[in-house]
């Protein structure tokens, strides 16, 4: 319960920021207005730009990018999907977020057959992609009944299947971490502590 009252109020104050920058607030930036005409295609140079800003510290970058992102959810989830999976898989939580509300919950309004077996499949793979599949509510053609229940059953099966932390850390860990938790796969060897009847 702790869990989904945490999730709500992230969610929450995630929608509020979401429909400030929507709303021009402190003013959209370019990101927005490259992405404001459905007539202009999902370039790699567009691309680009928002995969940089997705990875920004700053949080109103990081949203302004989702939502530009998400403005090719309608005719260009194809382009857009590879951003998609690895921001969304990321483990920075409010990018995860913003990937939910802004961008995968409309491939899913509008692209729901095509897109949910990539959707359950980088959810099962991926411990931090199934929370941001968590955070997707249902709209468009994910609310038909069919596919309400299609994802009923993901949900599901992610709540009972525990992540396999180990496969995701895969690499060194940041400056700043604890530098004392291995890699995955590699071997701990640190030196035997000494007891009093070695000394």
């Amino acid at each position: 319960m702790e869990t989904r009252n945490r999730r709500a109020k992230r969610r929450s104050s995630a929608r509020r920021l979401r429909l400030g920058c929507k709303s021009g607030v402190s003013g959209a930036g370019s990101l927005r207005s490259v992405a404001a005409s459905h007539v202009m295609p999902a370039s790699s140079r567009i691309l680009t730009k928002i995969d940089r800003a997705l990875a920004a510290r700053g949080e109103r970058t990081r949203w302004r990018a989702a939502i530009a992102l998400g403005e090719f959810t309608t005719f260009e989830p194809e382009s857009i999907w590879p951003l998609v999976l690895k921001h969304g898989s990321r483990r920075h939580a409010d990018a995860r977020m913003a990937i939910a509300t802004c961008v995968l919950e409309h491939i899913l309004e509008h692209h729901f057959d095509t897109f949910f077996p990539r959707v359950a499949d980088a959810a099962r793979s991926s411990h931090w992609f199934a929370d941001t599949a968590r955070s997707c509510w249902l709209m468009g053609e994910s609310e038909l009944p069919r596919n309400a229940r299609r994802w009923r059953r993901l949900m599901s099966e992610l709540r009972a299947t525990p992540p396999n932390h180990a496969l995701q850390r895969s690499r060194r860990e940041r400056h700043g971490c604890n530098r004392c938790v291995p890699c995955a796969g590699s071997l701990n060897r640190s030196p035997k502590p000494v007891t009093s009847s070695e000394s």
